[in-house]
């Protein structure tokens, strides 16, 4: 925002700028663009829930992280 009176250098250049209206159009094609690393993290509770509703620990959880989890899950069943 200016204020009268006021010296404002970066208004007073954005004013001055001529534009010609060459309006130039936006590239959307990135033609090296790959996709490096997809990653889904599950919330918290994501086991406890699945434990609660199956009766089942997941195969990929090591033997601490599994314990953790039926101590947890005692809690809300």
């Amino acid at each position: 925002m200016d204020r009268l009176g006021k010296q404002n250098t970066v208004v007073d250049f954005l004013y001055r700028i001529q534009n010609d209206n060459n309006d130039v159009l936006v590239e959307d094609n990135f033609p090296d663009e790959y996709i490096f690393v997809v990653s889904i993290k599950y919330p918290w509770f994501a086991d406890i829930s699945n434990c609660l509703a199956t009766g089942k620990l997941p195969t990929y959880l090591s033997p601490r992280d599994k314990i953790k989890v039926i101590q947890t899950s005692a809690s809300y069943s």
